[in-house]
């Protein structure tokens, strides 16, 4: 009997060995994160823009792609996906959701959530699959934001199943996103990880627009990031002076650094301009978008996110809606 108690016993460490093995590595030894020393890219100084009365969008982190960062070493695993998540300073992102479909279909197949070593590991469904959906959920002002996460191989396939998977994972501040979508609609949100803007305006008109902007002026906004409010200690700040004339009433700005920043319009004349938060998702996420909704000058913006629960975010996908901002005088 007392020999039957000790192989039960041991029987139940394998089990729940096996059942924690996200813990170790899969390999029977703990994780140790490598040394990410100069991983994190230094975003400061100041940047200034020029935009004609018909450009209609701005990339402000142009073509930059931050490093990524070390991963821990792990081994393929026969019909599996596994690897690592972490943000951009190389710390384990504990809760985040990968997610796998079947291809051809919006059904997701497997899934899995990171542990508290960042570890991932999910059976790829028999026939293969594509990443789907890749996301993580943060604290954003008083809200949460679900941001998508970026695969750092920058690829979303998923080939060669039956020898094993692995594919690695980063929480990205700014960068360019879906190269395909940047394509097709470089002016989307769609196609950044930063945070998105989106200007409209009418012209002067004294009887009609008393209100819109005068022919020839320049709109000069200003972006400065609130200290400590970005995910990664970003403190670029931008200007981006924009023409008003014969062209295209509204202009969006892209990939601006996660954060909460100040806001302000004038007219390079130095007439101040109204900054109305308008569109229709202004009463949806009350905690995002311009603080107050309606100010002269200056307010504090925060950005606004297509969901905060992180099973919606697609894989490598801009994941926050423009703000849209009308521009007037006050």
């Amino acid at each position: 009997m007392h020999g039957k108690i000790v192989l039960l016993l041991a029987l139940l460490v394998t089990i729940s060995c096996s059942k924690s093995g996200s813990s170790n590595n899969g390999e029977g030894r703990a994780i140790v994160w490598p040394s990410q020393t100069g991983i994190t890219p230094v975003i400061e100084g100041a940047v200034n823009f020029s935009l004609s009365a018909t450009d209609d969008h701005l990339n402000v982190m142009e073509n930059t792609m931050p490093r990524m960062p070390n991963y821990p070493q792990v081994k393929a695993k026969k019909n599996r996906m596994s690897g690592f998540v972490a943000d951009l300073a190389g710390r384990p992102l504990a809760g985040a959701y990968i997610g796998l479909r079947t291809p051809g279909t919006v059904y997701v197949a497997s899934s899995a959530i990171t542990d508290q070593d960042g570890y991932y590991d999910m059976e790829i469904p028999l026939g293969g699959a594509d990443i789907h959906a890749a996301g993580y959920t943060i604290e954003y002002g008083q809200g949460q934001a679900a941001m998508s996460l970026y695969p750092a191989d920058g690829n979303v396939a998923v080939t060669n199943a039956e020898k094993g998977v692995v594919k690695h994972f980063v929480m990205l501040s700014y960068g360019l996103a879906d190269p395909a979508k940047r394509a097709s609609e470089p002016w989307s949100a769609a196609g950044y990880f930063g945070g998105s803007l989106r200007f409209d305006y009418v012209l002067y008109d004294a009887m009609w627009d008393p209100k819109g902007l005068p022919f020839g002026a320049e709109i000069v906004l200003k972006l400065s990031p609130v200290a400590g409010s970005t995910l990664y200690a970003e403190t670029r700040s931008f200007t981006i002076t924009r023409k008003v004339g014969n062209g295209i009433n509204n202009f969006i700005i892209n990939n601006i650094p996660v954060g909460i920043y100040t806001i302000t319009a004038s007219l390079k004349s130095g007439t101040k301009l109204r900054m109305r938060n308008t569109g229709s998702y202004v009463s949806v996420y009350p905690n995002h978008g311009l603080q107050p909704r309606s100010a002269v000058e200056t307010a504090k913006l925060l950005f606004t996110a297509m969901d905060v629960d992180k099973r919606t975010a697609n894989v490598n996908f801009g994941n926050w809606r423009p703000v849209n901002i009308t521009l007037e005088l006050p």
